[in-house]
């Protein structure tokens, strides 16, 4: 995904501020942020050295929001569905006699583990810059 944004500060760690003016189509993205905003703030990876008050085109790496759903939704969905079968496993072994409740309560003791796990390794990922927005070039038609 790419968009036009006007580099508002440069930054000291090589990256710079761009201001994003939201519109109808970022409605169903979020790939930004989340909310009703019109006018947003990122930070970009400023590599070609533009200057505050260019307009820039960002380009927003494609696997980031991919990670994001599969860290939020999938990831522990395989964790809960697991508990529940181990659960199961271990309830007929003990010869539990509420083996259902027992095996939903592994299960969802499972995803969270799953899901904490995940989203440490995720926060590991974003801070390695691999899904942070990078500066393609200067527009050259807002001038």
């Amino acid at each position: 995904m790419k968009a036009l944004g006007k580099v508002v500060e440069i930054l000291d760690n090589g990256t710079a501020k761009i201001q994003i003016i939201r519109h109808s189509a970022c409605s169903k993205c979020h790939a930004c942020s989340i909310g009703d905003e019109k006018i947003i703030f990122i930070e970009a990876l400023n590599l070609i050295n533009a200057k505050e008050g260019e307009t820039v085109e960002i380009g927003f790496p494609k696997n980031s929001f991919l990670t994001a759903v599969l860290v939020a939704y999938f990831i522990p969905l395989i964790g809960f569905v697991s508990g529940i079968f181990l659960g199961k496993i271990i309830a007929g072994l003990f010869n539990l006699r509420l083996e259902d409740l027992f095996s939903v309560l592994i299960g969802i003791l499972l995803m969270m583990e799953v899901y904490l796990i995940a989203n440490s390794l995720n926060t590991r990922i974003n801070n390695k810059k691999m899904s942070t927005p990078i500066i393609l070039g200067i527009d050259k038609n807002s001038y």
